[in-house]
């Protein structure tokens, strides 16, 4: 009955080393998975450290996105907003894409109001197909002397 015990602990340790074996070759020979029609690999996506609305007195709320526009182009996309009407609000949106390696600033735009409880951005960017591209976005709210801001980047999108 003993040599019964010490075959199968052996054979059970047998098939464990040789499961794990597997594994730690499968991660050590992979290579990254490109996306099909991406020239770079999947960016790693970043967390957001916002703190949440409940945390400002006058800032409401705040997006932005990106998305392919087709024909070359890209549209990027957002708002602020304030609980009333503000002296200023805007939105401040960096345009990035992703190299490989590292995140890289394209172009940026403005969009601003005074007196007004809100503002909104939408406008076309000039893409290249097969690179990701996200925004990171820095929304404001000033009542009188009292400013509120904070920044937000958006998922990475890839563009065809």
């Amino acid at each position: 009955m003993k040599k019964h015990i010490r075959g199968n602990r052996f054979n059970v340790l047998f098939l464990l080393v040789f499961l794990l074996s597997l594994g730690f070759a499968s991660v050590a020979g992979a290579e990254p998975v490109k996306e099909e029609g991406a020239l770079t690999t999947k960016p790693p996506e970043e967390m957001n450290d916002n703190q949440m609305l409940a945390a400002y007195k006058y800032l409401s709320v705040y997006s932005s996105d990106i998305a392919s526009a087709g024909g070359g182009m890209g549209s990027v996309f957002g708002t602020t907003g304030a609980i009333s009407v503000a002296d200023f609000v805007g939105i401040d949106a960096a345009i990035q894409r992703w190299t490989g390696e590292q995140w890289v600033g394209v172009t940026s735009k403005t969009a601003s109001k005074n007196a007004s409880k809100s503002v909104s951005l939408n406008e076309n960017f000039a893409v290249t197909s097969g690179y990701y591209y996200r925004v990171v976005s820095t929304h404001t709210v000033r009542m009188g002397s009292e400013l509120e801001k904070t920044t937000y980047t958006s998922p990475s999108h890839l563009m065809k």
